[in-house]
């Protein structure tokens, strides 16, 4: 964006439009949505310029977005999971856990197959793997 050139009216709307898709898919960490970035990328003076036109409002809508999107509410606190998420994480736990499960079996036959074609006692050297 040109330094000499001021933005006015619509060009304001879609140069802010742009910044928040930028911010929102940056991610809190990185570039953190507030009215004094927004304002300095626009390379605005006047905080009431975003005043104006819903402009606060959809600065607000992102912030929020981007809070909720790290699972923190509108204030920037932690918020607690509702009982549908706590269900749907611990599914996908479970799920993880099940296939690490298989592949572990997977890798004990692996061994005991191995220690069975050399002809060593598989008794023998499994008995720390039952207690």
């Amino acid at each position: 964006m040109e330094k000499n050139k001021k933005l006015r009216g619509e060009e304001i709307d879609i140069h802010l439009k742009k910044i928040l898709n930028e911010m929102l898919n940056d991610g809190f960490a990185l570039s953190p949505i507030s009215r004094s970035v927004i304002l300095k990328k626009l390379g605005l003076k006047s905080r009431s310029t975003l005043l104006l036109n819903n402009r606060a409002e959809l600065i607000d809508n992102a912030r929020i977005a981007q809070l909720k999107h790290i699972g923190l509410d509108s204030t920037g606190k932690r918020k607690r999971k509702n009982l549908q998420e706590q269900l749907d994480y611990y599914k996908e736990k479970l799920e993880e856990s099940e296939k690490e499960k298989e592949v572990l079996i997977l890798k004990m036959a692996a061994i005991i197959y191995n220690l069975n074609a050399k002809g060593l006692d598989i008794e023998e050297i499994m008995i720390p793997l039952r207690i």
